[in-house]
């Protein structure tokens, strides 16, 4: 996720508010909701979808389910908030 942020200029609360469903690896882009609610879609390169692919078949192997992918986004955003407070 990492890669992403810094391959994509996405913005820390884009980063906290992506959902699983708004990444398209095969397209390398994400839908973003931007500030004013804009919806936006950003690409990103190839070596970033890799790595993205890998991390998600090494954690994810079953298909993840709805439920599922909001804990991620809880998850994601407790992440990026405790990485962003300590580095900012």
């Amino acid at each position: 996720m990492l890669l992403l942020f810094l391959d994509s200029g996405l913005r820390r609360a884009e980063m906290a508010n992506l959902r699983f469903g708004d990444l398209d690896l095969k397209g390398k882009r994400v839908r973003v909701i931007g500030k004013g609610g804009k919806i936006g879609i950003v690409p990103f390169s190839s070596r970033t979808a890799k790595a993205l692919i890998k991390a998600f078949n090494r954690n994810y192997k079953e298909k993840i389910t709805k439920r599922e992918q909001d804990s991620l986004v809880s998850l994601a955003q407790r992440a990026w908030n405790a990485l962003f407070n300590r580095y900012s």
